[in-house]
């Protein structure tokens, strides 16, 4: 008897606790808690994991001219530039002081060497903020003049005394405005020592001027630059549905995708708008509301690396380009190959996009553009040249329909990007460029191609 009751027993708990059981299975309300974007995109990146930039990683000067004697030579080889930078970034800099007055009237010949003097000219990207600056410059004291530059000069010596202090600009050429610090003699001298001593990099180069306000330094000799050939690798469309939006498996805010006749598939949920152009090989990803007042100026560029850095964004050689000073939203990273010089596509046979573009509102991304490859192993090279900038010129002020010397910011030496034969395979070959004042980029052909324009992506 006592064995049938034990039985019974143990069977009726059995029952209870599968009756239990069952009920909290049918009841269960699972919590979604979604991984928030920061944690999500630790996971979920586009380079490798680690692949992060510093803001002194993305800004470094574009070229480094070297005056002496009304003789000019110039560089924009990275090792030597990043040797130079990296000197500079441990400077004790001192003090500021507005010296603008002092260069007046002779500001164009004193700041590009054409007054004998000897001195170092570092030509940076765009305008910088000091605040930016100082956050490269981090030993920089006593900074008390908040504005923006895009030349550091500085005064070179035959012989140095440790004990002294030497003076160095910040100059920002469009508006002539200059402002003076001082740095030890010491560390100009081993600056001066170890980049300027060998000038291995160095070219000749020689004064152009385009018009009062506008002098360039040029090439004396034809540029000896290589065509390259690179196989890319293109992402998955889903791939950057993952990275972008905040949950893209949430059952309870579904992002809904929808693929066009022309290849292009967008997505959506309820704040944000993603496209992918597989044949473009772009991506743009947006608010869908308009956004509010975008950030100051010193904090645009940092947040805009911070972003590419949460989802690992740095997929080639971006380096910063340019802002959109008008609207002050806005920052571009240009991709450079390995010996520095900057790449644009193509308008007659283009492969895709050839910089990352970011525009902001107070607090968050209202527009990103960027490329949807990136470059994966270099196939082949060959020796190419570009013109002198004496023949250049020549040639350009015979033709009044690509050269008005009113409207020109910059002429510089790129590459173009084009598409080749074999689907992801790209061309890229060594061309001149101008730069106009209302931000457009062309390059300049002289045979029978039509001569090709660019937009800078930052109007």
């Amino acid at each position: 008897m006592k064995r049938e009751q034990a039985k019974t027993i143990t069977l009726t708990l059995l029952t209870v606790i599968s009756i239990i059981l069952t009920w909290n299975i049918w009841t269960f309300q699972p919590n979604y808690d979604y991984i928030q974007r920061s944690e999500y995109l630790e996971t979920q990146g586009l380079s490798e994991p680690g692949k992060t930039k510093l803001i002194s990683d993305v800004i470094r000067p574009q070229q480094i001219f070297y005056h002496n004697d009304k003789k000019h030579l110039g560089t924009f080889n990275p090792i030597t530039i990043n040797k130079a930078w990296s000197l500079m970034m441990g400077w004790n800099i001192e003090g500021s002081r507005v010296v603008t007055d002092e260069h007046k009237g002779n500001f164009l010949n004193w700041l590009q060497g054409e007054d004998g003097e000897k001195k170092a000219e570092f030509v940076l990207p765009d305008e910088i903020h000091t605040d930016t600056l100082q956050a490269i410059f981090s030993k920089w004291k006593q900074q008390k003049y908040p504005s923006s530059f895009d030349r550091i000069m500085i005064p070179l010596k035959d012989s140095y005394n440790s004990k002294r202090q030497s003076p160095i600009y910040f100059v920002s050429y469009q508006n002539q405005l200059v402002v003076e610090a001082e740095v030890s003699e010491s560390e100009i001298q081993q600056l001066d020592k170890q980049v300027f001593g060998p000038l291995f990099s160095f070219e000749p180069y020689e004064a152009e001027e385009i018009s009062p306000s506008l002098m360039l330094m040029l090439p004396k000799q034809s540029l000896n630059l290589k065509h390259y050939t690179y196989d890319t690798a293109s992402y998955q469309p889903d791939t950057f549905k993952q990275v972008m939006f905040d949950n893209p498996n949430s059952p309870n805010t579904p992002v809904i995708s929808q693929q066009k006749e022309s290849g292009m598939i967008e997505y959506t949920d309820t704040s944000h708008f993603l496209e992918v152009s597989p044949n473009e090989k772009k991506m743009t990803f947006r608010r869908t509301a308009a956004p509010a007042l975008s950030p100051d100026a010193p904090q645009l560029i940092q947040q805009s690396i911070d972003f590419l850095n949460n989802h690992r964004g740095w997929t080639d050689n971006y380096m910063f380009f340019r802002m959109n000073n008008a609207a002050n939203s806005a920052v571009s990273f240009r991709l450079k190959l390995k010996n520095g010089v900057p790449v644009f596509p193509s308008d007659e046979n283009p492969f895709g996009p050839t910089d990352i573009v970011e525009e902001w509102g107070s607090s968050d991304i209202a527009r990103y553009v960027r490329p949807t490859y990136r470059l994966k192993s270099e196939v082949n090279n060959s020796d190419q040249s570009i013109m002198s900038g004496s023949e250049l010129m020549k040639n350009l002020k015979k033709r009044p329909d690509l050269y008005n010397p009113k409207t020109v910011k910059n002429i510089f030496p790129g590459y173009e990007m084009s598409a080749s034969d074999r689907s992801q395979m790209v061309n890229i070959d060594p061309a001149w460029f101008i730069e106009t004042k209302d931000g457009r980029i062309k390059a300049i052909h002289f045979d029978n191609r039509v001569i090709r324009g660019k937009a800078n992506g930052l109007e």
